[in-house]
């Protein structure tokens, strides 16, 4: 997996509305190149996760390399140790790490703590009693398995991570799970996930999934009253916003202020039922979910976010054919983001994205991506193709403030 491919970016908080830290989940047995480290930081993320699993023989090469980069650039990482990736590690090679790498100026601190997390490993809580009085180290695991009272329960950890990112079956993202997290921490630090899709089919590790993401990064940025957006990282990769689209400075601003107005579209490159499957599965029976057939869970749709300083008409063009589309969500007082889709009705070509007032077109989609029935090697592609255009100014608008009670949403099954 690439960086961004099937992807979480982690946002850690206190429970209260606080300064909140962005990070991105990295596989360190891909080279990780100092331009992916320029793009995060353009993106303003503040650190990569490092996913770390036991007997992983790149790490001798590769961490030496990642905190050199990231120590040259003034970028910060931190360890996510994978109990499950092959076997759970050893405690004394998890002190090992962190005591090592811990005084790098490059190893991301929480309140001067070096951080540390897990995927999953709530069998060898007690470990942590151990690595935290030898590393001093603030630690926030995923031990979602447990659910979120069981796994505060075993008074460990500092805080708690969600790996549960994506909503289950045919449902749209809801809120309901972070509530759980609300509720049991009282007050400590919850790190929430956010990720605009996931599809893995990877052979080699049993891996053949996917889960329904396609009006997730709308519906997480909002859920999660975050500024920013999580940028482009490499143009051959699938990601969530164009090059020009949710730079600074929505970034830790609370409410920015919308100078350059933009649009962003995504899309399946194919029809869900053009080709065959290749075995993908909606959901996995592996994580104790019940499974769809793939064409349940995604959408042939185009979808589309903008950011504007007022409200405007949008069209979608698909092979030349025009679409007329509207507004699922707008924001509060006219100024910010909103967001739509239209069915594509079988419609193959070419995608633009474009939007008018007045009649004149305001900006619009690249139109380089397109909707095909011909399908690479006959299975269907079930990533997402992410196009962008900008606009001009809207006068450096600022989004009204509209302070609500919170509530949340359970999934329906």
């Amino acid at each position: 997996m690439r960086l961004l491919a099937a992807v979480l970016a982690l946002a850690v908080a206190p429970i209260a509305v606080q300064a909140k830290a962005v990070f991105a989940h990295y596989m360190v047995n891909i080279r990780l190149a100092v331009k992916e480290i320029a793009f995060a930081q353009a993106a303003r993320i503040d650190a990569f996760a490092l996913n770390i699993a036991y007997d992983d023989y790149v790490l001798q090469l590769q961490l030496p390399l990642a905190f050199s980069a990231a120590e040259a650039t003034g970028f910060k990482l931190f360890f996510s140790f994978d109990y499950a990736g092959n076997e759970p590690l050893p405690k004394d090679d998890v002190i090992s790490l962190l005591q090592y790498y811990g005084k790098s100026s490059a190893y991301f601190q929480y309140n001067g703590k070096p951080f540390g997390s897990t995927f999953e490993g709530s069998e060898r809580s007690k470990d942590w009693v151990d690595i935290k009085a030898s590393t001093g180290c603030f630690f926030i695991p995923d031990w979602s398995s447990l659910g979120t009272k069981e796994a505060w329960a075993l008074g460990t950890a500092d805080g708690l991570f969600s790996w549960e990112g994506w909503p289950n079956g045919l449902n749209d993202a809801r809120t309901y799970g972070d509530a759980s997290y609300f509720q049991y921490l009282s007050g400590a630090p919850y790190m929430a996930p956010i990720s605009p899709w996931f599809y893995a089919n990877m052979p080699g590790y049993n891996k053949n999934w996917l889960w329904r993401g396609d009006d997730m990064w709308f519906d997480r940025w909002q859920q999660l009253i975050l500024s920013h957006y999580i940028g482009p990282l490499d143009d051959r990769q699938y990601v969530a916003f164009g090059p020009d689209f949710g730079k600074a400075p929505y970034n830790y601003t609370g409410m920015a202020t919308v100078a350059t107005e933009g649009v962003t579209a995504w899309f399946h490159p194919n029809p869900a039922t053009a080709c065959s499957d290749g075995g993908t599965t909606g959901n996995t029976a592996s994580h104790l979910q019940l499974e769809f057939q793939p064409a349940e869970i995604v959408q042939d749709k185009v979808f589309y976010s903008a950011l504007m300083g007022s409200d405007a008409t949008v069209t979608v063009y698909i092979g030349g054919k025009s679409i007329a589309g509207d507004w699922s969500a707008k924001p509060y007082g006219g100024v910010g983001v909103y967001h739509g889709s239209v069915q594509t009705n079988g419609a193959e070509g070419n995608v633009v994205v474009r939007i008018t007032r007045g009649g004149s077109t305001v900006m619009e989609t690249s139109g380089k991506g397109a909707i095909s029935s011909g399908c690479s090697s006959g299975l269907a592609n079930f990533n997402v193709y992410v196009d962008a255009g900008t606009g001009g100014s809207s006068g450096a608008k600022t989004p009204k403030s509209h302070k609500r009670p919170r509530t949340y949403v359970r999934y329906r099954y």
